[in-house]
C-alpha cells in the first residue's frame, strides 16, 4: 500500500501503520529490530541502555526530524548510556541522514561527536572505524567520511584530516574530490607545507584525480611560500603543463589565481606578459587579479593606468574593478580619489557592493575619521542596503580602536533592532576593545553574555583575554582561562600556548612552560621553533645553560629546524662557557643555512668576544656590521667601550663614542654608566676635569650636581 516515493505505509505491530522515509527504512528496520524484536528474558544493564538509545534513534529515523535529533546532544547521551552504546545510536543516525542527502545534519552530528573526542582526549583515529556500517558495506560509508574530513579540516584538526584520508586509502575507500580539495585548501591556509605537497602527490598516484580546483589551490599554495619569483614561476609552469597533459582546461579562477601569484611574488612584468601573450588569460577576472596585485604592492599609478585601459580594450571595469581600486586608494590614505571613484560608479549606474562601502568605512576608522564612517554607515539603509555582520564588525572595531566602547555598545545593541543577530566575530570585537583599554571585567562580562545568548565563543575570544592577563603578569588567571577553554570544548591553538609560554618565560618560569608542551602535542598542536626559542631563552636567563641546550637538542630530534633566534641563543651560551670554537661552528652553520646575522646576533658575538678578552675581533666585527648594512646597536658599542676602558685604552673608547654620534646612535644609561665608571674611578678625578668631561659626555647639566669639593 504505497503513498509516495518519499514515504510508505507498512504494517507493524503493535501500531497498525507506520510512516517511513525510503532513505531511512533500512536503518529503522535495524534499530527497531534491536529495540522491539526478540528480547532475551534476562537482560543486562548494557542491553537496557542500548535498547533505549536505539529506540531514540528509531524515533528520529521515522520522521527525519532534525530538531528531535539535535535536542539530544551526544555528550548528554554518553553521560546516561555510556560511550560504546551512544556510538551505536550515532552511527545509525549518521547513515540515515546521509542516505537522505541531509549533509548539513550529518556535519552537525559528526562535529558534535568530534568535539567530545577532543575534550575527552581520545584518539581521533578511532572515530572512523566506529562509523563504518559493516565490514561488507564499507563502500557505503564514503559519504559519511567525506563529511567527517570536512569537520576535521574546518576545525583546524588538520593532522586528523590527513590521517582519515590515509585510513580511507588503506581500506580501499576513495573520498570525493570535493572533500579532498577542501582538506588541501585548509592545509594551505594552515601553512602545513609538508602535508600539502604529500597530499597532492598522493592524489596524483592513488586518487581522486586532481581537477581544475585542485590545481588552482596548488597555484595559490606556491605563491604563499617564501620563495623567489623564479622558483614560483617554475612551479606554476609545471602545474599548467601538467594540466595540459591531463587535458584539464584552466578556468577563469585558475588563470586569475596564477596572475595573483605572479603579483604576490613581485613578478609584475611577467603578469603583464602572460596577459599579452596568451588569449586564454585575457578576461575581466584576470585583469581584476592583476589590478588587485598592483594595489597590494601599492603600485597605484600602474593600477590606475590599467584601470583606464580596461575601458578601451573590450573589458570595461566592473563593480569589482572599482572596489579593488577604491580599496587600494583607501589603503594608502588617498580618501579623496576613493570618493571620486565611488561617485563615478554611481554615474555609470553601477551600484557599489556592501564590500565596497565596508572597505571605505574600515579605512575611515583606521585614519580616525569615525564620524565620517558613521555617516556612511547610517546612510547605507537609506540607499537600500541591509548591513550584515561584516559591516557592523568594521564599525565595532573602529570604535574599539579609539577606546570609545560606549559608542560601540550602542551600535551593538542596535544590531538586533535591525534584525542582525550578533555573531562570534562581533562579540570578539567588543572583547578586544575592552581589553585594549584595560577593562578586563567588561570583557569577561561580554564573554559571559555571549555564551548566555547561545553564541559559541571561538579560540580568538579566549586568546584576547588570556593575552591581557599575560601582559599584566597575571599568569594564574591565564592558565585558568586555558583550562576553561577545554571545558567549553574549544581547543587552544598555537597562539594561545605561545602567549602563555612567553609570559611564563618572562617571569623566569621556563620549567612551567616546558610542562605545557605535552598538552600541546596531545591536542595535535606541534610546538614550533618560536615556542622552543622562548623556553630555551628562559632557561638561559636563569643560567640553566645545559637545560637550555637540552631544549635545543629535543627540538632538533623532533625534526624542527632552528631559526636565527635559536642560533643566536646557542652562540651566547657557548661564548659564556668560553667555548669559542663551538660558538664559531654554530655561526658558520647558521650562515650556511641562509641566515645572515642580524643586529641581535652581531651584538651577541661582539659581547662574547669582549667577555673573552678578544677586543680586536670584536672591533673588527663592529666595523663589519656597518659594511653589511646592519646598524650597530648601542649595546654593541657599550660592550666595546667598556672593554677598552678596562684595558686603559681611553683613546679607542673616545673614538667609539665619536663613531656612535656620527652614526646617529644615542648613548643610553648603560653607556653613560660605563663611561663614568671608566673615566672617574673616584670623585677626585671628577674634580680634575669637571666641565669638559660632562660636556664631552653630553651631560653638562649634571656637572654642578656631581662636583664634590675636596675634603668632602
Amino acid at each position: 500500500m504505497s503513498i509516495t516515493l518519499s514515504g510508505r505505509l507498512r504494517p507493524c505491530s503493535p501500531c497498525p501503520w507506520r510512516l517511513y522515509h525510503s532513505a531511512s527504512s533500512a536503518a529503522v528496520d535495524y534499530a527497531e529490530g534491536e529495540s522491539r524484536g526478540y528480547r532475551p528474558r534476562i537482560r543486562s544493564d548494557t542491553t537496557e541502555r542500548k535498547l533505549k538509545v536505539l529506540g531514540l534513534a528509531a524515533n528520529v529515523c521515522k520522521s527525519l526530524n532534525w530538531d528531535n535529533a539535535w535536542r539530544v546532544r551526544f555528550s548528554k547521551v554518553v553521560e546516561g548510556s555510556g560511550f560504546d552504546v551512544s556510538m551505536t545510536g550515532l552511527r545509525v543516525l549518521v547513515h540515515v541522514f546521509a542516505e537522505a542527502g541531509m549533509r548539513e545534519e550529518v556535519y552537525a552530528l559528526l562535529r558534535d561527536v568530534a568535539w567530545c573526542y577532543k575534550v575527552a582526549n581520545l584518539d581521533m583515529s578511532g572515530l572512523a572505524p566506529v562509523l563504518i556500517r559493516s565490514i561488507d558495506r564499507v563502500s557505503e560509508t564514503g559519504g559519511v567520511f567525506d563529511v567527517l574530513i570536512k569537520v576535521f579540516a574546518a576545525n583546524s584538526w588538520l593532522d586528523d584530516g590527513v590521517d582519515l584520508y590515509l585510513q580511507c586509502r588503506r581500506i580501499g575507500l576513495q573520498l570525493s574530490i570535493f572533500s579532498c580539495n577542501f582538506l588541501l585548501k585548509c592545509l594551505v591556509e594552515g601553512d602545513r607545507v609538508d602535508f600539502v605537497e604529500r597530499l597532492f602527490v598522493d592524489m596524483r598516484h592513488f586518487g581522486p584525480a586532481p581537477n581544475v580546483r585542485t590545481y588552482s589551490i596548488m597555484l595559490n599554495f606556491y605563491s604563499r611560500l617564501n620563495t623567489s619569483r623564479d622558483v614560483y614561476f617554475g612551479r606554476a609552469t609545471d602545474i599548467l603543463t601538467e594540466m595540459e597533459g591531463r587535458q584539464v582546461s584552466p578556468t577563469a579562477v585558475t588563470c586569475s589565481t596564477y596572475i595573483k601569484g605572479l603579483c604576490r611574488v613581485g613578478f609584475l612584468d611577467k603578469a603583464f606578459d602572460v596577459l599579452l601573450k596568451d588569449d586564454q588569460f585575457v578576461s575581466i577576472y584576470c585583469l581584476n587579479a592583476l589590478l588587485q596585485g598592483l594595489c597590494q604592492k601599492n603600485k597605484l599609478s600602474m593600477a590606475r593606468k590599467l584601470f583606464d585601459k580596461m575601458k578601451y580594450c573590450g573589458f570595461p571595469p566592473d563593480v569589482y574593478s572599482y572596489s579593488i581600486l577604491i580599496d587600494g586608494y583607501c589603503r594608502i590614505g588617498n580618501i579623496n580619489k576613493a570618493c571620486v571613484l565611488l561617485d563615478e560608479m554611481k554615474l555609470n549606474n553601477m551600484k557599489p557592493t556592501l564590500v565596497t562601502y565596508s572597505s571605505m568605512i574600515q579605512h575611515f576608522c583606521r585614519v580616525d575619521l569615525v564620524e565620517l564612517s558613521m555617516k556612511m554607515f547610517y546612510g547605507l539603509r537609506s540607499l537600500g542596503y541591509e548591513c550584515d555582520h561584516i559591516v557592523y564588525d568594521v564599525i565595532l572595531n573602529g570604535f574599539g580602536m579609539r577606546g570609545d566602547m560606549e559608542s560601540a555598545l550602542q551600535i551593538f545593541r542596535g544590531m538586533r533592532d535591525n534584525g542582525v543577530a550578533p555573531c562570534t566575530a562581533n562579540y570578539n570585537s567588543l572583547i578586544r576593545g575592552f581589553c585594549r583599554i584595560g577593562r578586563v571585567k567588561e570583557a569577561l562580562e561580554t564573554l559571559d553574555a555571549m555564551m548566555k545568548d547561545g553564541v559559541m565563543p571561538d579560540v580568538i575570544s579566549f586568546n584576547v583575554i588570556a593575552h591581557v592577563y599575560c601582559k599584566a603578569g597575571n599568569l594564574e588567571k591565564a592558565l585558568e582561562f586555558l583550562s576553561m577553554m577545554g571545558n567549553q570544548g574549544i581547543i587552544p591553538n598555537e597562539y594561545t600556548y605561545g602567549i602563555i609560554i612567553r609570559g611564563l618565560c618572562k617571569q623566569l618560569k621556563p620549567e612551567k612552560a616546558w610542562t605545557l608542551l605535552p598538552s600541546m602535542v596531545k591536542q595535535n598542536i606541534l610546538p614550533n621553533v618560536v615556542i622552543f626559542s622562548l623556553i630555551m631563552e628562559g632557561f638561559a636567563k636563569k643560567s640553566r645553560l645545559k637545560r637550555a641546550l637540552n631544549v635545543y637538542s629535543t627540538m632538533v630530534k623532533a625534526g624542527i629546524e632552528p631559526d636565527q633566534v635559536m642560533y643566536t641563543i646557542c652562540i651566547n651560551i657557548y661564548f659564556y662557557w668560553r667555548r669559542m670554537e663551538a660558538a664559531s661552528a654554530v655561526l658558520r652553520e647558521m650562515i650556511e643555512r641562509g641566515f645572515e646575522p642580524d643586529q641581535r646576533c652581531y651584538t651577541s658575538i661582539i659581547a662574547g668576544y669582549v667577555r673573552n678578552g678578544d677586543l680586536n675581533k670584536a672591533y673588527t666585527l663592529l666595523n663589519k656590521m656597518s659594511g653589511a648594512g646592519v646598524m650597530p646597536t648601542v649595546h654593541a658599542y657599550t660592550c666595546l667601550i667598556d672593554g677598552f676602558l678596562k684595558m686603559n685604552r681611553r683613546d679607542l673608547a673616545d673614538s667609539l663614542v665619536d663613531q656612535m654620534r656620527r652614526g646617529g646612535v644615542s648613548p643610553d644609561v648603560a653607556t653613560y654608566s660605563v663611561l663614568i665608571g671608566g673615566y672617574l674611578r673616584d670623585c677626585s678625578r671628577c674634580a680634575e676635569h669637571p666641565p669638559e668631561f660632562w660636556e664631552y659626555l653630553g651631560m653638562s647639566e649634571y656637572s654642578d650636581q656631581c662636583l664634590v669639593p675636596a675634603g668632602h
